[in-house]
Formats: C-alpha cells, structure tokens, sequence
C-alpha cells in the first residue's frame, strides 16, 4: 500500500508535465505582418506564426490552419506543422482588388492565447504604388532612405482619397493629425499631399508634385512612413500620401 500510495502522484505528476510541455500555450505572428504589396501580386515576405508551450518553449509538431478571410487573396501552404523552432509560414498572394487583405492563422485548440491570430496587409492600387516607388526613387537620388509603406496610413490615405472623390475636388484632411496619432502613439512629424489627374498619365501627376516647393518637400522631408492610397472615378484618380515620422 505504502509504494502503491507513492508511485501514483508521481505518474500523475509526470503524465501531466508532459501534458503540459506538448499543449500550445500561446501564439503570435512573429513575421511578415502588415505588408504593403501590389495588388494581385505576391507579398515579399512570408507570414510567420511561431508556437510556445506553457512553459513559454517553443513547441514543434502542432498544426496551424491559415485562412484569407478578407481581400480575396490566397495562401500556400493553407496548413502546416511548426518546426523545431515552434514557426511554420505561409505565402500571401494579395487579392486583385486594392484595400484591406486579412489572413487567419488557428490551431482549432482550445485555450490557445492569441488563437486565432490575424495578420493584415494592404494592396497598393497600380497608380499608388507607381508613386511609391517614384517618391523613393526621388529620395535615393538625395541619398535618403526609403520610405516604408504603412498599412494604417494606407488606409487614412483611401479614406480621404473617397472623401475627394465624393465631392469632386482635392482639399487636405482635418483630422490628419490626431489619424496619424492613433496609428503612431508616439509620432513626431506629419505631412500630406493630395491631387487629382488622368489616370492614363499618373508620371504627369508625380511630375506636378515635384515641380511644387511644397509638396517637393514632403517627399524628401524628414518621414520614414508613408501610405498612399487612390480612388478612380472614370479616367480620373484622386490620391492622397500620408507621410510620418514615428519610432
């Protein structure tokens, strides 16, 4: 009875140390989170979720599920195993139409911190993203770093680009200030520029805003994010660029 009375806690306790060792804890995305890419394209970087046990060790052998659940997208591997390292990736081909692409990564556990975890990217309009590039193209022959796109900027950027387009005619954003704070906590500086052409001549439009003290300034200004969003209205686009500065 004596050994019998021993030996049973400590097969308990071992059989649930295990237990606990192989049972996910907690997950995250630990790469590849809001990408700004073309739309219709594959984004760059993979998305990347890692696995830790309850012990906060990373776990292998657990399989993650991934989902496009908004933009239209696609992923490959739409499931895999986590490695020795507790990761496991996926690839994201952005949807066909710009604006908001989410992806869902599960497990299906229950109890899993952080399951399900949703990563985001942005798809760049084919105009928008041709000023992208122009702009840094612009900032390297200054010997400036680039600027970095910015999921949340893109969207303040669409937003008023709508706003434009609803009413006809180009104006700056009101609430620039306080919409770059609530993206950047911590911001230091912010700027816009906005305008309005022919979307068969998006160069002529970048030409206009090069010629233009001010907006020249903006895009070789002191930033290091930038979202640029357009809205088309028949063989016209109205676009704004958000800059800021932020940690």
């Amino acid at each position: 009875m004596e050994s019998r009375s021993f030996t049973r806690p400590r097969a308990l306790g071992v059989a649930l140390f295990l237990l606990l060792a192989a049972t996910p804890g907690c997950m995250w995305g630990t790469g590849g989170n809001n990408q700004v890419g073309l739309a219709g394209t594959p984004l760059p970087q993979p998305l990347v979720t890692t696995l830790w046990n309850n012990d906060n060790q990373p776990l292998a052998g657990i399989t993650l599920h991934f989902s496009v659940v908004q933009g239209g997208g696609s992923v490959s591997p739409a499931s895999g195993v986590t490695d020795g390292s507790g990761r496991v990736q996926t690839a994201l081909a952005l949807g066909a139409a710009p604006g908001l692409n989410k992806v869902v990564a599960t497990t299906g556990l229950q109890g899993v911190k952080n399951d399900p975890f949703t990563f985001t990217a942005w798809a760049a309009d084919s105009a928008s993203w041709t000023i992208y590039n122009d702009q840094n193209a612009t900032r390297a022959q200054h010997g400036l770093p680039p600027l970095q796109m910015n999921v949340g900027l893109c969207q303040l950027a669409q937003g008023w680009s709508n706003q434009m387009a609803a009413q006809g005619f180009i104006s700056h954003n009101p609430a620039l200030a306080s919409s770059v704070a609530g993206i950047f906590p911590n911001w230091m500086a912010a700027a816009e520029n906005v305008g309005v052409g022919p979307t068969s001549n998006v160069g002529a439009l970048y030409q206009a805003f090069l010629d233009s003290p001010h907006h020249y300034e903006n895009i070789v200004g002191d930033y290091n994010y930038v979202g640029v969003a357009s809205t088309f209205v028949g063989g016209t686009f109205y676009v704004t660029i958000d800059f800021a500065k932020a940690p």
